[in-house]
This record gives structure tokens, C-alpha cells and sequence, in this order.
């Protein structure tokens, strides 16, 4: 059977993107989880490089902004961004095809990541603390990530060059993450455990879905109806 069957626009655009990123997708699967193991040759105290750990979050933002930065605002720093709308698929197409590998490797990343933590610290056997440890490990690591690439891709979107996209996407993904957080204490949710638990999942509802989401609505917007190469 001819492969020709299989091949359509968009797989030749998966392809087309993975040829042209896949170390940057290497590395957003395999360097935070290996920075983690290595700093754990460190843990010693008397080691100068024993705080190498707290480190990771930051790598993981790193990559997560590299990635979202030069997904559209790279092709036109090159000069090859009117070849994506001379092929014969649509916009939306094109704005799938190069979302998907990108968040793809963050999540499988981070999934490695937290599959590492926790068997390195046994967190099975602490399970007691799962449900405080969790929310907080997703208001403090994941959220952020997942912000800082949305806010990159927005900003790769509207500007033409992937350093000011990366910027860009810094700045407004730490203000959108640190927005709500301050929003919810100056009106005073937090009242006691319950309010505590019920503001944490406000702030997660919001930094998880609302905004990500809203920030990745807009970018698709712009890129298929308003701007064009």
C-alpha cells in the first residue's frame, strides 16, 4: 500500500515543524527532568551547588518560553513565514500543526518530571500530604509554565521577533499568574481552612484554565482572522 494515503498537509506540516524544532522539543521533554538528577549529585549540605534543585522551575520556564516564542514569530524573522499560507491548508491548520509537538513535549516533560520527584522522595508513602502538596505544587510550577508558554505564543504571534516574543511572554505570563493571586488576598477570601482551600482552587481554576486558555483563543484569533503574512 503506497504511503501517499497516509500523507496529508497537516502530517507534512507536523513534519515540517519537527524537522525544524525537534532539539528544542528534546529539550523541553529531557531538561528539566534532567537537571533535577543532576543536582541531586549535590544534595549534600557542604556542597557550594547544593540549591542547584530550585533551579528546575526556572528551566522548565526557559524552555517553555523558547518554545512558544519562535513558533510564528520566527518564520517571520526568517522570511519563510508566507510559505505556511501558500500551502494548501488552512490557517487554523497551520496554528494546530505548530501548537501541537510544542505542548506536547512541555506536558511530557513535566509529567517525567514529577514522575522522578516523587519517586525520588516517596511521596506514595506520604500520601497524607498529597492533597495540600499537590495544589501548591501546581499554583507555584505548573501554572506558571503553562502561562509563560501561552503568554510566548500570543506574543509570537503579534510581534515579529522571537527575543521580543520571548520577553513579551515573560512579562505577561508573570503578571497573569501573579494578577489573581494578589486580586484574591486584597478582597479577602482567605478566611480560616476552608477559605484557604476554596481560594486555592479559585486561583488554579483561573491560572490552569481561564487564562491559558483565553491567551491561546486569542493568539488562534489573531493568526487566522486578523493578521496576515
Amino acid at each position: 500500500m503506497s504511503s501517499s494515503k497516509f500523507a496529508t498537509p497537516f502530517r507534512a506540516l507536523l513534519w515540517k515543524e519537527w524537522r525544524e524544532s525537534w532539539w528544542l522539543l528534546a529539550l523541553a521533554v529531557l531538561a528539566p527532568v534532567g537537571w533535577y538528577a543532576f543536582s541531586q549529585l549535590f544534595r549534600a549540605a557542604s556542597s557550594p551547588l547544593h540549591h542547584m534543585e530550585l533551579l528546575v522551575p526556572a528551566v522548565s520556564y526557559v524552555v517553555a518560553l523558547s518554545l512558544g516564542a519562535r513558533l510564528f514569530a520566527g518564520g517571520r524573522a526568517q522570511g519563510t513565514a508566507a510559505f505556511d499560507s501558500e500551502r494548501p491548508v488552512t490557517r487554523s491548520e497551520v496554528w494546530n500543526a505548530k501548537l501541537l509537538m510544542p505542548a506536547l513535549a512541555l506536558l511530557v516533560g513535566e509529567a517525567l518530571l514529577a514522575l522522578t520527584v516523587a519517586w525520588l522522595w516517596r511521596l506514595p508513602d506520604h500520601w497524607r500530604n498529597l492533597p495540600r502538596f499537590v495544589p501548591e505544587a501546581l499554583f507555584l510550577i505548573f501554572a506558571p509554565l503553562v502561562l509563560t508558554f501561552a503568554s510566548s505564543v500570543l506574543c509570537s504571534v503579534l510581534l515579529d521577533r522571537p527575543v521580543t516574543a520571548w520577553a513579551g511572554g515573560a512579562v505577561l505570563g508573570f503578571v497573569l499568574w501573579l494578577g489573581p493571586l494578589l486580586l484574591l488576598q486584597w478582597i479577602g477570601v482567605i478566611e480560616g481552612r476552608g477559605g484557604y482551600q476554596a481560594h486555592m482552587a479559585l486561583l488554579l481554576v483561573t491560572l490552569l484554565g481561564v487564562e491559558p486558555v483565553g491567551l491561546l483563543w486569542l493568539s488562534r484569533v489573531a493568526y487566522v482572522r486578523w493578521l496576515r503574512q
